[in-house]
């Protein structure tokens, strides 16, 4: 059980937390049209950090959720806790369990995956990493490549037991929205 000072704690780790996802996800979503950007010589220098700032976001808010993550889930309490809708406050029920499940699925996997390639390709096919020094975005490059190291220090075995156990709930979670009012239309 948590004492109230370590409920206290949590819930001021978690809107902690919630706020840099927030903060996170709109750097990722304002950045996300690198794509539109040609990469040839005209718009390389407009794609090359549009995508890296895309990228940086995308690792580091699912690396931190993951680290996360790992400690929340050793204390079931803890996630019992934060699913709790708190009394008057934003998030709200289940607040945990849904963010969990919206920052660790095979998308979200296969996203950080694609780009990891995308980065190489970069790197190699038109000397990004150089190009971005010229740009003065090296710090960048360099912390996209770093957050890339620490996700990959997590054992692969983690990786698809959680991803697969989340995409589960999800389907279970789509399930039962189209199951349970078909079974109440039926039985009425």
């Amino acid at each position: 059980m948590l004492t109230r000072e370590e409920e206290k704690l949590l819930r001021e780790l978690w809107a902690a937390f919630y706020d840099y996802a927030f903060a996170m996800d709109q750097v990722r979503l304002f950045h996300q049209d690198w794509f539109r950007f040609d990469p040839s010589r005209a718009q390389r220098s407009y794609h090359l950090r549009s995508f890296l700032l895309t990228f940086a976001a995308d690792l580091s808010l699912y690396e931190k959720s993951y680290r996360l993550a790992e400690w929340i889930n050793r204390n079931e309490n803890a996630v019992k806790f934060l699913n709790a809708p708190p009394a008057g406050e934003v998030p709200g029920k289940n607040a945990y369990s849904f963010l969990y499940e919206q920052m660790h699925s095979l998308r979200d996997q296969s996203r950080l995956l694609a780009g990891k390639e995308y980065l190489l390709w970069l790197k190699k096919e038109l000397d990004g990493r150089n190009e971005a020094e010229a740009l003065e975005c090296g710090p960048l490059w360099n912390k996209v490549e770093m957050e890339l190291q620490l996700i990959e220090a997590v054992a692969p075995i983690d990786f698809t037991s959680m991803n697969l156990g989340t995409d589960i709930s999800l389907f279970k979670r789509q399930v039962s929205r189209v199951w349970f009012p078909a079974q109440k239309g039926v039985a009425e």
